[in-house]
């Protein structure tokens, strides 16, 4: 199947302001479409308004795009909407909505890949094989390394928690509120590319030839487990992402991120 895209769409106020219960029903139902219904594509809908953060964030599957996510373009003149999408396994993109005045339609910025972080690696093995590199044994089998780095990484959702004996199999997914996922779990990726440190760059480009079997390295930001990379012990890499907004380094993102701040 293809065109199974993840899209993660962050909406907030340009005037600093809170939203309504209305502005939020307004804005999830009509950002959450597939062809002009609402609905999501063979991926879970996540709708929360992190009311800290003063933004209204949605998961849902868009399938191939053929309108904005929001119709009426003037929508982006109140609300500074970025979204982060996964275009079916692919390395995650993230963009920004523009408003021109006179124009008929809202504008998308060029998609650029998105970065992200992590402030602290653990591994399990027996044998610490990352010594050199300043890793310190935590207990029997783990060791601690104290580094911080970015990536590149696949946070592909289509058909997680997606079964056929349920009410939730097939293209046009609903919503509910009973689904309890906000912050994302570890689900299996396709790929993952480092940016630094040159210790991670050169595992990845050698496709962690150096770690042994049966070992695993995991990645934490603010001591949530953010990206794990598996060796089994047949010798195959197996790579879990759980990339989200509170890691999202894009420069741009957070750039804005600052200024909607300083508004208030």
């Amino acid at each position: 199947m293809s065109n199974i895209y993840t899209s993660y769409v962050r909406i907030k106020r340009r005037d600093g302001q809170d939203m309504s219960g209305d502005e939020v029903d307004y804005l999830f139902n009509n950002v959450v479409n597939v062809h002009g219904d609402f609905g999501s594509y063979w991926v879970r809908i996540v709708k929360k308004y992190r009311t800290s953060g003063q933004c209204l964030n949605i998961q849902f599957g868009s399938g191939k795009r053929t309108e904005n996510i929001l119709r009426l373009p003037e929508i982006f003149k109140e609300y500074y909407v970025v979204e982060r999408i996964n275009y079916e396994h692919s390395l995650d993109h993230i963009f920004e909505y523009e408003y021109k005045e006179g124009g008929a339609f809202a504008t998308e910025t060029p998609p650029r890949l998105c970065k992200y972080t992590f402030d602290k690696v653990i591994i399990t093995c027996e044998e610490n094989w990352l010594k050199k590199e300043g890793a310190e044994w935590m207990s029997s089998d783990t060791q601690e390394l104290l580094i911080d780095g970015s990536y590149y990484s696949c946070n592909c959702r289509s058909y997680v928690d997606i079964y056929e004996d349920s009410e939730y199999y097939g293209s046009q997914i609903g919503y509910t509120e009973d689904y309890p996922y906000d912050y994302f779990v570890l689900t299996e990726s396709s790929a993952v590319q480092f940016i630094d440190p040159p210790l991670l760059e050169q595992l990845c480009a050698s496709k962690f030839v150096r770690m042994p079997r049966s070992s695993k390295i995991e990645f934490l930001y603010k001591h949530r487990k953010v990206l794990s990379i598996r060796k089994t012990d047949h010798g195959n890499i197996k790579i879990y992402s759980a990339d989200h907004w509170d890691n999202c380094v894009d420069e741009a993102y957070l750039e804005m991120r600052k200024k909607l701040r300083t508004l208030k």
